[in-house]
């Protein structure tokens, strides 16, 4: 997320990753996840020629991730109609042709959510190795969803959520929190 990416080989599973995500977006415009299954929803093949096709486990993925957030939103009095689903960010600074390039400091949030206080970020990760919801990449995308919030809206944030859904993890918790103050 910060400083220019180095270039890497792109695996199966990082490409399977993307199809999952892509569900989830298509799912936070309001689309069925089930109206998907069996067809590819990104351009990528497997390594093997094959395209990803949608399965039951990535739209459980995405049903869980969307009950997840709509369920801490709920416990946190966020209003429903406040979140941003799939929002790629860069810090003002950027936009503004100051001293930061886009690809210094940006980076697409899965989902922001915010209200009654808190700024809710949250992320699927469709691995199988488990991420810690204190992780660097969470609080950047929360950094750069405050410095792009209208200024009156931002002094209201006192706490963030940093949220974890990683319902393919081999150990651990399929979703974790952090809490922090704004």
């Amino acid at each position: 997320m910060i400083g220019p990416q180095k270039p890497r080989e792109v695996g199966d599973a990082a490409r399977e990753g993307t199809a999952c995500h892509k569900l989830l977006e298509l799912a936070q415009m309001g689309l069925d996840p089930e109206f998907f299954l069996g067809q590819a929803v990104t351009e990528d093949k497997r390594k093997n020629g094959e395209p990803f096709l949608v399965d039951q486990t990535m739209v459980g993925a995405v049903r869980y991730f969307m009950d997840t957030v709509q369920g801490i939103m709920l416990e946190l009095g966020i209003p429903p109609e406040n979140f941003r689903p799939e929002q790629h960010m860069v810090h003002p600074a950027t936009q503004a042709g100051e001293a930061l390039e886009d690809h210094l400091f940006g980076g697409t949030t899965d989902f922001m959510a915010w209200g009654n206080g808190t700024l809710l970020v949250a992320d699927l990760k469709y691995g199988a190795e488990p991420v810690e919801p204190s992780s660097p990449q969470l609080t950047e995308y929360a950094i750069l969803a405050l410095a792009n919030m209208p200024p009156e809206e931002a002094r209201t944030i006192v706490r963030i959520e940093q949220v974890i859904i990683q319902p393919r993890i081999s150990f651990g918790d399929t979703c974790g929190r952090y809490s922090l103050p704004a």
